[in-house]
């Protein structure tokens, strides 16, 4: 019976001494656990506010985008004016050599 004795005596203190290491362990993943949430948070605040620079650049270069495309609108259409009247309508030089013969005036 003694030799069970020390048997359940020596289990008992690995068992103890086990729950120790665990108890340890559970410690200093918990430490470790707050230190990385704290740094994933940190690093969310960085995106975040990276994330709304980001935004507000786009929106500067759109911006920008718009006025460019607007004036190069407006440039096409100052063309075209300026060619109709310069040039007149397509087809408007034919029908202007045959208004006299039209109104039954003689050609030169």
């Amino acid at each position: 019976m003694d030799a069970q004795k020390q048997l359940d005596t020596r289990a008992l203190e690995l068992a103890a001494r086990a729950e120790q290491r665990i108890v340890s362990h559970e410690r200093e993943c918990e430490h470790r656990q707050v230190e990385i949430i704290a740094k994933l948070d940190a690093q969310k605040t960085d995106r975040d506010s990276l994330r709304g620079e980001i935004k507000e650049s786009l929106r500067g270069i759109y911006g920008i985008l718009w006025k460019a495309a607007g004036a190069l609108i407006a440039l096409l259409i100052l063309a075209l004016a300026y060619f109709l009247v310069r040039f007149g309508l397509p087809g408007e030089a034919h029908a202007m050599a045959d208004a006299p013969a039209l109104h039954g005036e003689a050609q030169p």
